[in-house]
């Protein structure tokens, strides 16, 4: 298991010193039981438009997995079951700090032993890793940004078409294939050594291959049909492609498979020729029968033995959406060998904890018993609940259900919710911000501390909170300690909305203050919450945005008086994809506060805070810098 330390280097003028907040980045180490079944990696960050390969990346003997994000990082989940009975287990988001455009293709194109890695460039180009370690311990150094043919041509791939290599002659030597927005494929004949490749361009049209797909909105069952050889037709459309070979009915050629992006299945077409001479035919536009596989689009296809029983597998990712929480399909094949029949196992193969989209998450006790649960907002939309079925201390989520029972009408897209007690009335109500309406929603909670029941009272404007903008976050906080819940809101502007409670705990009246609090803005798609990052006794006040990162404003006030002033743009370093959504508690009731970060990809990522913040007088403390450790080495 990989663990990342994050730490603030303290600087202090004075005698008076504030202990280093230390976070640890953890992949597991809070159980999270999903639909019945332990996940193996909750906090992945979430999993959206993968391109995934099985390798042996580390030497061992048993395939492990990459994947290739939409955040431009390389997954590596090392195998570290049996070949078997393989488990996946995520060590690290960014493989060696590999730089990727869009594509990645690992492979042993020198003959050499090891594996080289070959990825999409600027510019459509292809470039070139060579593995200067060992299969053991790779190493990968650029060689080539632009591949070149032997006439001294640029080899170009489109950005959003995926590739592949594979020996279509039989020759020894490892090929190249593109797809095209055509619907056609490119292919490029390896005509080097076994230890020195070297390509030639042979056509753009291989095998008179064209798919074609209707344009049919209504109907999410039609599958496009496959063209050879044909011309385009005036209702028909092609676009970006997936390709990748495999000997599926085992008879020693390579069969095809196709996504496209107007493809709402996969194309499979088979070899009718020999393995050095093959001959492509259509034969199925909807695969695997009888049970075929549909999305919104653009499927992308991986055939691999997966459980070491000599029979291929099949795996799917979807490149079309991202808002999916379907992000990796498998498909195990019970079939005998030469006649695949293909058995749906799973549709979250890396076994983590995805919302979708742009997940928000509120821990509290929902349920009376003393230990905080969790609630996930996010774009799909919805608010899952996971019971925390552990203890204070040793934490275990259980998911209750993807959606709570809740009315929802204008406010039904982009979910984020705020909790607390308005009514003092023992139990947690519920204001929900959303990306269309400019108004919050309010569900006052009619059950009771230990059985919650949100109930839709209307509309934002009922209760004195209006024009809020698009992507409202709101969050409670008593921040004049007067003892009830002040209201605050984000929104796509970037900056925070502030709502003061002149009722009572009881009576809560919001009046709206000001739409830029302290004069905060920090770009686009604020996210705050307000917690005692630095244990002084006050509130201080955490925002994420748009560009993935926390601005952290220290309060340097008082408790009923506060005044926040920025501390740092980057808090503790850390980033994120896209539209950070930042949630504090102390998780583990060990005294300090852990760190959690929704984002656009719908999963989330833990730091755990490793040391206690004690604080004697912080006046002239200041943060001098943030740095990264790892207590697990950077794989290779």
């Amino acid at each position: 298991m990989k663990y990342i330390y994050l730490f603030f280097l303290i600087f202090s003028f004075n005698s008076f010193s504030i202990s280093q907040p230390v976070y640890l980045q953890k992949y597991s180490g809070i159980p999270f039981n999903v639909n019945g079944n332990q996940s193996m990696n909750p906090f992945n960050s979430g999993v959206d438009n993968a391109k995934i390969q099985f390798v042996d990346i580390n030497g061992d003997g048993l395939t492990d997995l990459m994947s290739f994000d939409k955040d431009t990082s390389l997954y590596y989940y090392q195998n570290t079951g049996t070949s078997s009975v393989p488990k996946f287990t995520l060590i690290t988001q960014r493989f060696q700090n590999l730089y990727f455009k869009n594509w990645f293709y690992f492979i042993d194109l020198d003959n050499d032993g090891d594996l080289d890695l070959f990825t999409g460039g600027e510019l459509q180009t292809m470039m070139y890793f060579r593995n200067t370690g060992t299969r053991f311990n790779p190493a990968f150094q650029l060689i080539n940004n632009q591949i070149r043919t032997n006439s001294d041509t640029v080899i170009l791939s489109e950005a959003n078409c995926v590739p592949t290599f594979c020996d279509i002659n039989n020759d020894g030597l490892i090929d190249f294939f593109t797809g095209s927005s055509l619907g056609t494929i490119t292919f490029y004949q390896n005509i080097g050594t076994q230890n020195n490749f070297s390509f030639k361009f042979i056509t753009d049209f291989w095998e008179e291959i064209l798919i074609l797909s209707p344009v049919d909105k209504m109907n999410l069952q039609n599958s496009p049909p496959f063209i050879k050889n044909n011309l385009l037709m005036d209702n028909e459309r092609h676009g970006a492609n997936s390709i990748d070979f495999a000997d599926i009915d085992g008879d020693g050629d390579k069969d095809l498979f196709f996504g496209d992006l107007f493809s709402k299945s996969i194309y499979y077409i088979k070899n009718n020729g020999t393995p050095s001479n093959p001959d492509m035919i259509v034969a199925d536009s909807a695969y695997p029968r009888p049970n075929p596989y549909f999305s919104l689009g653009f499927n992308s296809v991986k055939i691999t033995d997966y459980n070491g029983d000599g029979l291929p597998d099949l795996f799917v990712t979807i490149l079309y959406s991202a808002q999916t929480r379907k992000n990796m399909i498998y498909y195990r094949n019970i079939g005998p060998a030469g006649n695949p029949l293909f058995e749906f196992v799973s549709d979250n193969f890396v076994s983590n904890v995805d919302v979708g989209s742009n997940s928000n998450l509120t821990f509290n006790d929902f349920d009376g018993d003393g230990v905080k649960d969790l609630m996930i907002g996010s774009s799909d939309p919805r608010i899952e609940f996971y019971k925390n079925t552990g203890t204070g201390v040793s934490p275990s989520f259980t998911k209750i259900t993807d959606s709570i029972s809740i009315q929802v009408g204008e406010e039904n897209f982009y979910m984020a919710p705020a909790f607390g007690d308005l009514d003092a009335d023992g139990d947690l109500d519920l204001i929900l911000g959303s990306f269309i309406s400019d108004s919050l929603w309010y569900y006052k909670n009619m059950g009771s501390s230990s059985s919650f029941n949100f109930v839709k009272q209307g509309r934002g404007n009922q209760f004195g909170i209006t024009n809020v903008g698009q992507s409202s976050t709101p969050t409670f906080c008593d921040i004049d300690n007067d003892g009830d819940l002040d209201l605050f809101t984000g929104n796509f502007n970037g900056r925070i909305q502030f709502y003061e409670n002149t009722g009572t705990p009881q009576n809560f009246n919001f009046v709206f203050r000001t739409n830029f609090y302290f004069n905060i803005d920090v770009g686009n798609e604020s996210v705050p919450r307000f917690t005692d990052i630095d244990g002084d006794g006050d509130k201080d006040l955490l925002i994420g945005n748009v560009d993935g990162v926390i601005n952290y404003y220290k309060n340097t006030g008082s408790i009923s008086n506060p005044n926040f002033v920025l501390e740092s743009n980057n808090y503790a370093n850390v980033k994120v994809f896209s539209n950070a959504a930042p949630e504090f508690t102390d998780i583990d009731t060990d005294g300090d506060i852990d760190m959690f970060i929704g984002n656009i990809k719908g999963g989330f990522f833990y730091y755990e805070n490793r040391d206690i913040v004690g604080i004697t007088n912080i006046s002239n403390t200041i943060p001098l810098d943030f740095k990264v450790y790892q207590n697990y080495p950077n794989p290779f």
